[in-house]
């Protein structure tokens, strides 16, 4: 009963809604979408920078692993 008429009203309000929505969206589509691909490309760049540096801090140990030794602190403290 009440919870009918709270659920019609809310579909009654969601069609009122709507094209004033759709005409936010249409307006203003064009900033959206150049936000998020403003986003993605500062995202894609951020992961790109996030795994070159870790790259370079593991570097030497890579190196020293394929020619057949491991990173040690000098035994002689050299």
């Amino acid at each position: 009963m009440v919870s009918d008429a709270i659920a019609t009203n809310e579909i009654i309000a969601f069609f009122i809604e709507a094209p004033l929505l759709k005409s936010y969206l249409d307006r203003y589509s064009n900033y959206i979408k150049a936000v998020v691909h403003y986003l993605s490309t500062l995202s894609h760049t951020y992961l790109k920078l996030y795994k070159y540096l870790q790259l370079s801090t593991q570097l030497p140990y890579n190196i020293n692993e394929q020619f057949g030794y491991i990173w040690e602190e000098d035994p002689m403290g050299i």
